[in-house]
Parts: structure tokens; sequence; C-alpha cells
């Protein structure tokens, strides 16, 4: 007797293309923090946050033009030797936040009692990372501040950087400073696209530094629910005693993009021909 696939696989994909369309919605109502520029307001107070923004601007500070490098190898190099550093120091920070609450944990966990510094740190840090009503006791939200608290794999940073900046040569990386796609719903928040749709709102958020555009990006993925699959994929591997890998991490951004796993593909690719796995084993 011959079994049919045919009907499991169209359920498969089936549910496979709602997981897709919700986690857009999410990604793209999921607000970016933009208070870098402020937007403008309407009303008579409208010149006055038009000139803030104007003065705010003038303090940005342009990436490199990574267009006038001809050579492909070098102009990747140089992307990113820009990158790194910043990624570098935003991962070493959040390593370091981690083991401070690791200890809190353990304290917890053993019944101990903690400091009021101790106590305010952690909830600090929980307000930071979304988690309400937190308790600086509670063991299981403390458990999910760690799950939100962690580094991102550079090789994960760059290929999505690369990808969505096209090497950093993007109008919008070379205006706003944004490597990484993120969109902001307040007029005035950012760059308008030229394509973008008559009736849509969004904006591409702009940045003053890379420092405020890799720090957004990583509270995206850190906090949306969009991304819960990359934090799960990451807590897998912490739970394994392993490093988080970047090529396994990117499986989870599904609904970054409305290509959807051609998405992951091309990180992906980008990650093994670029030998990104290199940077996240240093």
């Amino acid at each position: 007797m011959v079994v049919s696939t045919s009907r499991p696989r169209r359920i498969f994909f089936y549910f496979a293309a709602i997981a897709i369309v919700v986690g857009i919605l999410v990604k793209h109502f999921y607000q970016v923090p933009t208070t870098q520029i402020e937007p403008s307001v309407d009303g008579s107070d409208g010149e006055l946050a038009e000139r803030k923004r104007s003065e705010a601007r003038q303090d940005r500070v342009a990436p490199p033009d990574f267009s006038a490098i001809a050579n492909s190898a070098a102009k990747k190099k140089a992307f990113f030797d820009y990158l790194k550093p910043t990624v570098d120091q935003l991962n070493q920070k959040i390593s370091q936040q981690r083991l401070a609450v690791q200890a809190v944990y353990q304290a917890v966990a053993n019944k101990q009692a903690l400091t009021p510094k101790q106590k305010v740190f952690v909830t600090a840090l929980a307000g930071q990372y979304k988690i309400n009503a937190f308790q600086s006791d509670n063991l299981s939200q403390l458990k999910t501040l760690l799950i939100r608290l962690d580094v991102i794999p550079i090789s994960m940073v760059f290929a999505q950087a690369a990808n969505e900046s096209a090497w950093g040569t993007s109008r919008f990386a070379q205006q706003g400073n944004n490597f990484f796609g993120q969109w902001c719903y307040t007029p005035g928040c950012g760059i308008v696209p030229k394509r973008r749709p008559p009736n849509a709102v969004y904006e591409v958020a702009e940045f003053l530094t890379v420092e405020e555009s890799v720090a957004a990006y990583f509270r995206n993925i850190n906090t949306n629910p969009a991304y819960r699959k990359v934090r799960k994929i990451r807590a897998h591997a912490r739970n394994q005693g392993k490093r988080p890998c970047g090529f396994r991490l990117v499986e989870g951004l599904v609904s970054y993009s409305s290509r959807g796993w051609d998405y992951i593909l091309d990180l992906q690719a980008i990650i093994r021909v670029n030998n990104l796995i290199e940077y996240d084993r240093i």
C-alpha cells in the first residue's frame, strides 16, 4: 500500500506560511526605540522639533564610504573592521552583566538574601529587557532575564548587517547609520523609503552613531517576540555547555524578512562564504 505524504506536506507549509505572516506583523508593529533623533510633532511645535532634528543630524557620525572601495575583499574587510569594535564592546558588556545576574540567580536559588544593590541592578536590567512586573527573588523571571541577556554571535551580526545594508553602502546606512533595516513608526523618526507604499507610515530608523544602531539591533533581537526562536536556540546551546553559533541562530530569523527561509539561507551563505564562524571562536 502506498501512503500519501502530500497532505502532511500541505499542512506543514500552511502552518509555516501562517508563522511567517504573524512574525512579520509582530516585527513591523514592534516599535524600535529611536530616541536618538527626536520626531517632529504637529501643531505649533513642528518647526521647533524639525530644527532640533536638523541640529541633531549635524552631530551624526557618518560611516566610511564603503562604495569607494573597489576591491571586494578589501571592502568586506573594511566593513567588518568598522563594526567589530562596537559589537565586541557590547557583547563584553552583556557578558559581564550576565555573570552578575547568574550570581543573583544562584543566591535566590540558595535562598540567600539579596543586597539592595543587587535588587536595583537586576530590576533595572529587567526593565531594559521588557520583563513586566519583575520581582528580584522570582527564579522564573530571573531565568527569563538570562535568556534575553546574552551575547549575539558576531557572525550573525556581520551577516545581517552585510545583507541589510548592502555591505554598508545603502542610503539608510550612509545617511542614517542604519545597518540592520530597522523601522520606526513616528513621523520624522527616520528616513522615508522611496518605494514606500502610499498608505504606509513606517520609516527606516535613523541613528546618530554606529554604536546606537548596533545597540538598537541587539535590543530588538534580545527582546522582540518575533525572535523568540533565536533566543531559544541560544539558550539550548548554553544548556549543552556550548558557545552560541551564529550559523544556527539565524534559523530563528524567519520573521525578520518577508522572504522567510530564503533570507535565512542568504545569511548562512554570507557566514559560510566569508568564514565568519571564525569570529565566533575568538
